[in-house]
């Protein structure tokens, strides 16, 4: 209520609730409120005047004011001359790269008005009041969190590029495939309940991008992301597969075609099969199954186009 009337101020120059000179936000009456209870619009009872209001803006007031609790009088000042302004509008970018949609605020619907987002969670750092997990409320849809852990670390400022590298953009259409199939089984009555269901939280889609990129350097003896040709570029990177959850399991070099799980197995050590196609190099740790069942191994010493040696 207290960031609705401080924001009925800022819309009138700081002149009262209302243009008509009202300046008692007692006077002032709701219309509506959304599903997380802030206030979408008002009426003066002075002129019956009525007021649509950004529950978004609304919401990240709400955060400034719990925060600011210490020098109230400095937040309500800070919000009537719009220095919240700049980080609601950064937020709106921020939220459309990590969509698996165009234009979209949402990341796993298609939602293009940022008013369908609301700020449920942020911490204050060199006096700003940074917003870390948002929520939004998207009609006929299922309500979602995304909690927004990346900023200066993100994916999207430091290893993608403008516009989108076809790793980034073959992922989200992935997700989009594996969306719209999810969303589609749910309202298919006469199917089994789907076990690919949106849940309550939505996925931020650069940290799976940046820890899959991690995941085939720690797989590759060159720390590169394809094994084969020793490509570390992202832009050669084409995600084939993901699972229910969201994430990566296979990917695909698009300089010699070789695919590649990312899945790690429920053991000590990573293993891979191989056959004529893969290149073995010396430090290679190598093993086959006898037919006294058991595992025979070696490592390999020398390797080049024609043989390679191992001690074993």
């Amino acid at each position: 209520m207290e960031s609705t009337a401080i924001l009925l101020r800022r819309n009138n120059s700081g002149n009262g609730v209302c243009s008509c000179g009202n300046n008692d936000q007692e006077q002032v009456k709701v219309l509506g409120v959304d599903r997380l209870g802030f206030i979408t619009s008002v009426q003066c009872s002075s002129c019956e005047r009525e007021f649509a209001l950004s529950p978004l803006e609304e919401s990240y007031v709400v955060q400034m004011l719990y925060h600011g609790h210490a020098d109230r009088e400095a937040v309500i000042q800070k919000v009537l001359d719009g220095g919240h302004v700049e980080h609601v509008r950064e937020l709106g970018s921020l939220l459309r790269r990590h969509s698996f949609y165009a234009d979209s605020v949402c990341p796993e619907f298609e939602a293009r008005d940022e008013e369908c987002c609301r700020v449920t969670a942020t911490n204050e750092a060199s006096g700003d009041v940074y917003i870390t997990e948002v929520e939004f409320d998207v009609q006929n849809e299922m309500s979602q969190r995304l909690q927004i852990t990346c900023r200066g670390s993100c994916y999207y400022q430091h290893c993608s590029t403008d516009p989108a590298c076809p790793y980034e953009l073959t992922y989200k259409e992935k997700m989009r495939e594996h969306l719209a199939a999810a969303a589609a089984a749910s309202r298919d009555e006469r199917r089994e309940p789907s076990s690919e269901i949106r849940v309550n939280e939505a996925i931020l889609s650069c940290t799976v991008l940046a820890a899959n990129a991690t995941v085939l350097r720690r797989h590759s003896i060159d720390n590169k992301l394809c094994r084969k040709c020793k490509n570390d570029d992202h832009d050669f990177l084409e995600v084939i597969e993901v699972d229910k959850y969201g994430f990566i399991t296979r990917v695909r070099c698009r300089k010699c075609k070789q695919s590649t799980s990312t899945q790690c197995h429920q053991s000590r050590i990573y293993y891979e099969e191989i056959d004529e196609s893969v290149m073995l190099e010396r430090g290679d740790h190598v093993a086959w199954h006898r037919s006294l069942a058991y595992w025979h191994h070696g490592i390999v010493t020398h390797a080049d186009d024609k043989k390679f040696t191992i001690a074993h």
